[in-house]
C-alpha cells in the first residue's frame, strides 16, 4: 500500500490514479501492473453511453500504457438488466479481434484455461484484487 500525496488516503500499489480524489502521478511499484477500475454498472448510464465510456477507457489505457482495466458492470441477477454486462463482453470480443487488447476474462471464469493463460503471460494479474475472487459483475481486460 502507498499513500496518495494529494488526499492522504491509502491506495494499492497497482494504481496510479487515486480512487478517492482522482489525483494522478502516483508512483507504481517496479514490476507491478498498472490497473484502472471503471464502473459502468452503477453510473446510471444507458448501454450506448456505457459503450462509449468503455471504448474511451480502452483508448486511454492504451495511450497511457495501462496494463489492465477492471470493468465493473454488475451482474443483472434480478432477471432484468445485464445489458451493460453483455455489451462489455461483446466489446471485449471486438477489441480482442481488432488487437486493441491482448486478452480478457469474465470475472466468474478465472479458473478457465484462457484465464490461466493470461496469468501465465502476466503473473502479476493473480495479485490484483479483482482476480482474488469470482465475480460475475466484472470483466477484466488486459490492454498490454
Amino acid at each position: 500500500m502507498k499513500t496518495c500525496e494529494q488526499c492522504g488516503n491509502p491506495v494499492t500499489d497497482e494504481v496510479y490514479v487515486c480512487p478517492y480524489c482522482e489525483g494522478h502521478d502516483l508512483q507504481v511499484a517496479q514490476g507491478a501492473l498498472v490497473v484502472r477500475r471503471i464502473d459502468l454498472g452503477h453510473a446510471g448510464l444507458s448501454v450506448a453511453e456505457a459503450r462509449e465510456t468503455l471504448r474511451d477507457a480502452i483508448d486511454v489505457a492504451s495511450y497511457r500504457g495501462e496494463d489492465v482495466l477492471v470493468v465493473v458492470h454488475g451482474y443483472g441477477s434480478s432477471g432484468t438488466g445485464g445489458h451493460i454486462r453483455s455489451m462489455v463482453r461483446s466489446e471485449a470480443h471486438r477489441a480482442l479481434s481488432e488487437r486493441v487488447i491482448s486478452g480478457w476474462t469474465a470475472g466468474e471464469e478465472l479458473a478457465t484455461r484462457a484465464a490461466k493463460e493470461l496469468v501465465r503471460r502476466l503473473p502479476a494479474l493473480a495479485r490484483i484484487d479483482a482476480w482474488q475472487r469470482d465475480n460475475p459483475g466484472v470483466t477484466i481486460l488486459v490492454v498490454r
